[in-house]
């Protein structure tokens, strides 16, 4: 995040079944995170307006056979599944994805 000055959103997915977003810049009010939460994960995932932690699995339309673990092997196409996602519900155009260096 260091690296990324200026970010408005940071999205962070510590597993296939936990994917927090945090607005980073208070001015910065695009996206609507709750939104976000209810279509990616469940209506709970909602801590505040700036703030949400989703569970994924938890959706009825979440691929959980083709992601049920999250490894190396498949960790690019679950980040193109979840960037995909959010640019469809928050009416963004998706630009690319990118691993980051390790």
């Amino acid at each position: 995040v260091r690296n990324k000055k200026g970010a408005d959103y940071l999205f962070l997915c510590k597993s296939a079944f936990n994917i927090a977003a945090r607005r980073l810049n208070p001015s910065e009010t695009f996206l609507d995170l709750k939104q976000l939460a209810n279509e990616v994960g469940e209506s709970e995932s909602v801590i505040s307006e700036d703030c949400i932690v989703a569970y994924p699995q938890n959706h009825p339309h979440f691929p959980m056979s083709k992601f049920r673990r999250v490894n190396r092997r498949n960790i690019e196409d679950y980040t193109q599944f979840l960037a995909t996602k959010t640019s469809k519900v928050c009416g963004l155009k998706r630009i690319t994805v990118t691993k980051l260096s390790e």
